[in-house]
């Protein structure tokens, strides 16, 4: 009786040992290759043992990279989101501690779902800043992007078919001469997007320019775009050096005039401040802000204004945000859902979620 009791708080040491601490958020590896998965508390680590084509799953929480984590092949980051109300159950997926350097190696990967409060830059050098194929969805950026290694005009890019949509950016967005093919679509943007050529045949449709306070314009040094169906809250649109920048049935909240190369149609101007133009914002700052609803009003002449009957700004056109949702989570074990709508118009969907905590 003894020994058995000896034996089974042994075995019990050894599984309790085994296993992390329950208070530590674990990110999953998901081979692709196989079904494996390797799980682990450290990012940099986790990326470093990864190889290309495979998935890591980001959980809840405050994530140190341990200093910039560069990420050189191709693989897929997802993150629980970033706004409170659609990751409550986590908690946003944070990454703290470094910069976050998409290198060459990282083309056909993605980034999506997380929260990143240092800078987020393509490459390292020339040599490597030639990202291709990329997407970077439904995050949230604290600090500057950079679309190449420095923030420079004139600094050489090589960045090519890169597609951010429905994230958050509170700081500027810089380009770089020779990126090509660049979408920005559904996104909030909290200062400038700056220094894009022609070759970049930059599309900017449907964003909500807020505009911080020491912005001097929404737009700088853009030297081809076509900016359609966005939301400006503030006067200062684009600055001297911008040029062949078509603006199709945009909101403003002043007026807009448009100089030298710059043409516009189907303008709505003088929309007033942003509490007439939004839905909801209290205490206006101009940021982005979690509590504030930026659907707009109910009477706005930019609702289902477009050719579609689709909302001018951020909740309308092809890609409607999404407050920052992780659209997959691979855990799921069962999910039924309804094939028919109840009243009043609720679908009734049932799952069962395993945690990651092996």
């Amino acid at each position: 009786m003894l020994m058995a009791l000896r034996s089974c708080l042994l075995l019990l040491v050894l599984v309790y040992l085994g296993k992390p601490a329950a208070a530590q958020p674990l990110t999953a590896l998901h081979r692709a290759d196989s079904d494996s998965v390797i799980y682990g508390a450290s990012v940099r680590a986790l990326v470093q043992a990864a190889r290309a084509g495979d998935t890591l799953y980001l959980p809840g929480g405050f994530l140190d990279l341990e200093g910039d984590l560069v990420i050189d092949r191709r693989l897929h980051l997802v993150g629980a989101g970033f706004r409170i109300d659609t990751s409550a159950a986590t908690g946003a997926t944070v990454l703290t501690g470094g910069r976050l350097i998409l290198t060459t190696g990282a083309s056909d990967g993605s980034l999506t779902g997380v929260w990143l409060r240092g800078r987020l830059q393509l490459g390292t050098d020339s040599a490597t800043n030639g990202l291709s194929q990329y997407s970077i969805t439904r995050c949230r950026f604290g600090d500057e992007v950079w679309l190449s290694f420095c923030p420079d005009t004139g600094c050489p890019g090589r960045g090519e078919t890169l597609i951010l949509t429905e994230n958050v950016f509170e700081s500027h967005i810089r380009g770089a001469e020779g990126l090509r093919n660049i979408a920005l679509q559904n996104n909030f943007i909290g200062a400038s997007v700056w220094n894009f050529g022609p070759e970049a045949q930059l599309r900017l449709w449907s964003n909500v320019f807020l505009g911080r306070a020491d912005t001097a314009a929404y737009l700088r040094n853009i030297r081809g775009a076509n900016a359609n169906y966005n939301v400006f809250v503030g006067d200062s649109i684009a600055d001297s050096l911008c040029a062949n920048v078509n603006f199709l049935l945009n909101l403003f909240g002043g007026t807009f005039e448009p100089t030298g190369s710059l043409t516009e149609s189907r303008s709505i101007e003088n929309q007033g401040p942003p509490e007439a133009i939004f839905r909801q914002v209290v205490d206006f700052a101009y940021r982005y802000r979690e509590e504030d609803n930026y659907r707009l009003a109910l009477d706005s002449p930019g609702r289902e204004a477009d050719i579609f009957r689709r909302d001018l700004g951020a909740y309308g056109g092809r890609f409607p945000f999404k407050a920052g949702a992780k659209p997959f989570n691979p855990h799921i074990r069962t999910l039924e859902v309804a094939p028919y709508t109840q009243t009043p118009n609720r679908l009734r969907v049932r799952f069962a979620v395993e945690a990651q905590t092996n």
